[in-house]
């Protein structure tokens, strides 16, 4: 799926016309623009098998350790560095001694979850963040509740197929015996379709 279409899309779901390209976007179409983008970083920041490198190797340089600019999260294990570590302003943060210079030859291995474009997200996943992005565009728009119930029905049934292909496609699924704590983690996040507030 094209960002075209999948804005075309989001302006559908707040009944707003669609537009033949997003070169001179108009008020509605930037905002659409946005809610996609934001939309988008929400769901990839949980971290998937396709948008996570499983021990990735960073090292030190000049006294410190960047972090990738494309990372939106980064998780590095205690045992890896025997310190309580963290992404600060681009570089890896030592907690355990309040500092970012690390030693000459320092190499951490850890688990980044990364930004990518929304071209390259499968397109199961496309269609869970155009659905995510329709309910909160129509929502800035005010449109009714019949339109605002037919589209939490959608985004559900799309989280339902996330959910069924991150167990069977992911690294760690459970045919593989892998860490299912990992997978339902993701889920903490059920979209609620009970709540209204229209």
């Amino acid at each position: 799926m094209l960002q075209l279409e999948a804005i075309n899309k989001v302006l559908r779901a707040g009944q707003i016309n669609a537009v033949a390209s997003l070169s001179s976007p108009d008020r509605f179409t930037s905002r659409a623009i946005v809610i996609l983008e934001q939309e988008k970083l929400r769901v990839l920041e949980k971290g998937w098998d396709f948008n996570t490198d499983y021990e990735f190797t960073l090292s030190e340089a000049a006294g410190s350790i960047a972090v990738p600019a494309s990372a939106l999260a980064i998780d590095v294990w205690p045992q890896n560095s025997g310190k309580d570590t963290v992404a600060r302003n681009g570089v890896l943060y030592n907690k355990t001694d309040n500092t970012a210079t690390w030693p000459t030859g320092t190499t951490i291995k850890c688990e980044i979850v990364r930004d990518i474009t929304f071209d390259n997200c499968p397109l199961v996943m496309q269609v869970y963040i155009v659905d995510c992005a329709c309910l909160e565009f129509a929502i800035t728009v005010t449109v009714d509740s019949s339109t605002a119930a037919q589209l939490r029905e959608a985004k559900q049934r799309s989280w339902e197929e996330v959910k069924r292909r991150d167990t069977t496609q992911a690294t760690y699924n459970p045919r593989r015996k892998g860490n299912l704590s990992k997978i339902v983690s993701r889920w903490a996040e059920i979209p609620d379709m009970g709540a209204s507030t229209w």
